[in-house]
């Protein structure tokens, strides 16, 4: 009984072990000043920012954890409204160069 315990545990340790040095690469913290400015970089690309009339860009309290940030967006072009959220990710590559993910909802007000 007190070799198939110990074997048990034996297991249970290499196992938790692999799985910390599969993915052994932490990811940097992702802060408001980097978060907007993506953000920014994301709406000029986005038809009807360009020629707005008002608009806005919140990114305070939108931490969701150290490498998630969200921000809420809104503006307004003759008679046309937007408003939404943009969630900024950042993700290691292979080589551990960070890039930026961006997941965005924008729907018509």
């Amino acid at each position: 009984m007190k070799i198939k315990l110990a074997a048990m545990s034996l297991l249970v340790f290499l196992g938790l072990s692999a799985s910390t040095e599969a993915y052994p690469v932490e990811h940097p913290a992702i802060g408001e000043y980097i978060a907007e400015a993506r953000v920014y970089r994301v709406l000029r690309e986005y038809p009807g920012w360009r020629y707005r009339q008002v608009g806005y860009v919140d990114c305070r309290h939108g931490r969701i954890n150290s490498y998630t940030w969200a921000c809420r967006v809104g503006w307004a072009n003759y008679g046309h409204c937007r408003q939404g959220r943009i969630r900024i990710t950042n993700v290691y590559s292979e080589n551990e160069t960070v890039y930026y993910n961006v997941n965005s909802v924008i729907r018509r007000c």
